[in-house]
């Protein structure tokens, strides 16, 4: 009897473990098949620029060859060349007239304080950088507005499910072109380091996602923080109708859901030695929030203000 009882003590006790232990990979960044980093990416889209100027190339050929074959019935006189040019002038700048609308996001708040280290909430930081990113873009670009979803030390809902969602509601009510989560990272053994930036993988923002990420990624490499991955994580337990899975993090899930493209910017980790120094100061905290700016403004291709 005595054996028994201890088997099965055993049993259980080796069971908890087998869930805690799969508990923690849950959590825990995981670089995956789906991790593009930003060399890839850069060898990507230089392939990519390189077939469009082809095509261009290829197309102003098309219309030299067309203008030989028709200079016999048509001429065009110095005043119509002057003409034309007077006209493409007076056409609107697009990028000087559209005005882009960007959502920052500073994660947790209130009652959830996220990592914690040597008495530093994440919440009090991720709202600090996601002020100075605002105010830089406000400060530096035109036709650009900003919106944060918190101005302060609160939740958005009591229920975390809803607070998440709420994020995305804000950025849809005010017809985001993008929502930015700000983020700080944090590990057991306190030696991970690095930034992580977190992209949907449903295909009509994928794209964008990852543009936007890649963007900003430069900016917080350009500081000297190290590039751990710009990830695309899959849901374990939500599907779509064909079976796809949703988007694992909620921000990411709920942006693509109303066509809006949502990323997460994991800055740094928190209780990394390495990392500390750029969290340690506000003058650091600053330049972290105006790295993310920038790399929204070059993304978004946005237009300095004159000096």
């Amino acid at each position: 009897m005595k054996l028994t009882i201890r088997k099965l003590l055993i049993f259980i006790l080796a069971a908890l473990f087998l869930v805690g232990c799969g508990k923690k990979d849950e959590e825990e960044p995981t670089v995956t098949q789906h991790d593009f980093t930003v060399e890839q990416w850069a060898d990507f889209y230089d392939e990519k620029n390189a077939a469009k100027a082809d095509a261009a190339n290829k197309d102003d050929a098309d219309d030299d060859n067309s203008g030989t074959n028709e200079g016999n019935s048509s001429t065009d006189t110095s005043d119509d060349k002057n003409d034309g040019e007077k006209d493409n002038n007076d056409e609107p700048d697009d990028k000087k007239t559209k005005t882009t609308v960007i959502t920052i996001d500073p994660g947790h708040g209130g009652k959830r304080t996220g990592a914690i280290y040597n008495k530093i909430n994440e919440k009090d930081i991720t709202l600090k950088v996601a002020k100075y990113a605002r105010d830089y873009l406000l400060d530096n670009y035109e036709n650009v507005e900003v919106y944060l979803t918190r101005e302060e030390d609160k939740d958005l809902d009591p229920d975390l499910a809803t607070d998440l969602e709420m994020r995305a509601i804000i950025a849809k009510d005010h017809n985001s072109d993008a929502l930015v989560s700000i983020h700080f990272n944090a590990s057991e053994d306190h030696k991970k380091t690095g930034t992580y930036i977190y992209v949907s993988r449903r295909e009509h923002v994928a794209q964008q996602c990852k543009d936007l990420a890649k963007a900003i990624m430069k900016e917080l490499t350009d500081l000297g923080l190290r590039e751990r991955a710009i990830e695309q994580r899959k849901s374990n337990d939500m599907f779509d109708e064909t079976g796809d899975p949703y988007d694992y993090y909620a921000i990411n899930r709920h942006c693509a859901a109303r066509n809006i493209p949502g990323i997460i910017v994991e800055q740094c980790f928190m209780d990394n030695a390495n990392d500390w120094q750029y969290i340690e100061s506000e003058m650091a905290l600053k330049t972290l929030g105006e790295a993310n700016a920038k790399g929204i403004a070059a993304y978004f291709e946005l237009v300095p203000k004159s000096e």
